[in-house]
């Protein structure tokens, strides 16, 4: 009779389950160990013990490798046991530079180059346009002490302080663009021109940070408030003056 196979679930880089004891299987220090998933590429197999515990098999794949159902054996030794990996979606997508540092005036543009790297194993979409809200740094540790330790108005609770404090310290919400949608297949990149209109309640001297979150990617932003450009004066033209002559 075959035995039932055994099942490890999870994305590609953490698939793990541990031994039941109708699987058993030979001490891991003294067996050799090996895996077969066909259409599934293995890059490391683990069959881990600690103390009296059931041994656990801990199996990695190529971090590319589609979803879907994948049977194949795990051989611990002599022991050979029926296995069955499923894999699901992971949507990663890694920047470089991993942050933006940014230095610009209200409603000033910044254009930054990026690499963005999927190291998921399905397409990730990142849209032409997207909006990030931005907050002066230390904004959230402010408001949670000012709510703590003010004294509360009339009608006025702790939460509500915490909000206006939050409000009093945001700059507004700044324009992510690309020229195009990206769509990035799994082990592809891309590089990307990404244009950052900052907001209008950008203040001069005050850092503001704020987290960029397509599908798939965390990418941090710190903008730098510059001074806000002077308005020159156009020229006032001379006066010039006629003398009347007389009788005219």
């Amino acid at each position: 009779m075959t035995p039932e196979p055994v099942v490890l679930r999870g994305t590609p880089s953490r698939l793990s389950v541990v031994l039941e004891d109708r699987h058993r299987v030979e001490e891991p220090a003294a067996a050799s160990v090996a895996a077969d998933f066909p259409g599934a590429q293995v890059e490391r197999l683990r069959v881990v013990r600690r103390g009296g515990e059931s041994p656990a098999v801990r199996l990695r794949l190529a971090a590319s490798t589609p979803p879907g159902r994948y049977k194949g054996q795990i051989t611990v030794g002599d022991s050979k046991l029926p296995a069955v990996v499923e894999v699901v979606p992971k949507r990663r997508l890694r920047a470089e530079p991993s942050r933006l540092m940014l230095t610009g005036s209200a409603g000033a543009e910044v254009t930054q180059s990026v690499l963005l790297a999927n190291v998921g194993n399905v397409p990730c979409v990142v849209p032409a346009r997207s909006r990030v809200g931005l907050l002066a740094e230390g904004a959230w540790g402010g408001a949670f002490w000012y709510a703590l330790t003010e004294p509360n108005g009339e009608g006025v609770g702790r939460f509500e302080k915490f909000i206006d404090r939050l409000a009093e310290r945001a700059a507004g919400l700044a324009d992510v663009r690309l020229d195009r949608a990206a769509t990035i297949e799994p082990g592809a990149s891309e590089r990307v021109e990404i244009t950052v209109r900052l907001p209008d309640g950008i203040e001069p001297g005050t850092t503001y940070l704020g987290t960029w979150e397509p599908e798939g990617l965390r990418l941090g932003l710190r903008v730098e408030g510059g001074a806000r450009p002077t308005r020159r004066r156009a020229a006032s033209r001379p006066r010039t003056t006629q003398r009347k002559r007389k009788g005219e």
